[in-house]
């Protein structure tokens, strides 16, 4: 364990634990006012932590990239926020290869609170896709994806954020769930005064479907959605 691990692991040594926060602390600050500068619904307390995640994936960027630790590690050691940027982040260096950059997707996606309208994780979902023969990519076997009754294969899906804000690319097949993402479910609020919208894609253009925290997530490709209506 390297002292950006844990810089309290020697707790005598006082001066190097407030010198180590002092300088994060200056690279934490400027990340903040730039989130809630994109979002300024965002609370501040949300937008630090999201800042720190961000600033501890330049960190661990840096000791991947020195040879310091291994990707195993690295994951681990990044926030939620900041898992998904390190990782593409690592894939453009040529610090992992494509399969390390797309081995897990779905749980790896399931395991991190990423900004869904950054093009760098939709380029990645496509390069998985691609990879497993064009089909879905699951995290639980044998999981069914509903179809619309009537429609043939189109599948019906929700999404909750602000009104006219960019579509990402994380959708569900439960509009519950996009109901708790429209009042602050992903930026740890509680009445963010968002809304649902709904749309169809067709099953084939579905690039991951995503259980692992219930909330029975697809991940598509803004640009194939069809029917899109505010719910």
């Amino acid at each position: 364990m390297t002292d950006i691990d844990n810089p309290f692991l020697h707790l005598a040594d006082m001066d190097k634990a407030m010198d180590y926060l002092a300088k994060r602390e200056q690279k934490v600050a400027p990340k903040v006012t730039q989130l809630m500068a994109a979002d300024p619904k965002l609370p501040y307390i949300s937008a630090y932590v999201m800042a720190g995640d961000l600033v501890r994936a330049d960190e661990v960027f840096d000791l991947l990239r020195e040879g310091k630790v291994n990707w195993a590690d690295a994951q681990m050691m990044t926030g939620s926020y900041g898992r998904m940027d390190l990782r593409a982040r690592a894939y453009e260096a040529g610090l992992i290869s494509e399969s390390e950059a797309i081995e897990g997707l779905c749980h790896a996606w399931s395991g991190s609170d990423p900004d869904d309208t950054d093009p760098r994780f939709l380029a990645l979902w496509k390069l998985a896709y691609k990879a497993n023969r064009y089909r879905t990519l699951r995290d639980t076997k044998g999981t069914v994806i509903p179809s619309v009754p009537g429609s043939g294969d189109l599948v019906r899906i929700y999404r909750g954020q602000d009104e006219g804000a960019p579509f990402g690319i994380a959708w569900s097949l439960s509009k519950v769930t996009a109901t708790k993402f429209a009042t602050g479910a992903a930026t740890r609020q509680t009445a963010r005064d968002g809304v649902v919208y709904e749309a169809s894609v067709e099953r084939g253009d579905i690039l991951g479907y995503c259980t692992g925290r219930g909330e029975q997530e697809v991940i598509v490709d803004p640009l194939n959605l069809h029917s899109v209506r505010m719910v």
